[in-house]
C-alpha cells in the first residue's frame, strides 16, 4: 500500500491546497512530525482537522502520530493499512 501523502518533507509543507502549519510548526520545534514534539498533542494539533470527518479525524491522526513515534514509521504504515482494509463484522 502506497502512502495517500507523499510526506510533509517530500512537497516541503506545501501541499496541493495550499501551506501547512503543522509541518511550519513541526520544523519551528525541530522535529519530523508532530509526534516527536514535546508539546504533542497540543492544542493547536487537535483543532486542525477535515470539516467533512470532524474531530474523529484529528483523534485517529493523534493516535497514529504517537503510536508512530513509540514504534517507527514501517509499523505505523503497517497498522494504517490494517485501519483501512478493516471490514466490520456485520
Amino acid at each position: 500500500m502506497e502512502p495517500k501523502c507523499a510526506g510533509c518533507y517530500a512537497v516541503e509543507g506545501k501541499p496541493f491546497w495550499g501551506t501547512c502549519e503543522a509541518f511550519s510548526c513541526a520544523a519551528e520545534h525541530g522535529v519530523e512530525h508532530c509526534g516527536l514534539c514535546s508539546d504533542f498533542p497540543c492544542r493547536e494539533f487537535m483543532t486542525r482537522y477535515d470539516p467533512r470527518e470532524g474531530p474523529e479525524n484529528a483523534l485517529m491522526r493523534a493516535g497514529l502520530l504517537a503510536y508512530r513515534a513509540k514504534y517507527g514509521d514501517k509499523e505505523a504504515l503497517e497498522l494504517l493499512e490494517k485501519a483501512e482494509s478493516y471490514e466490520k463484522p456485520e
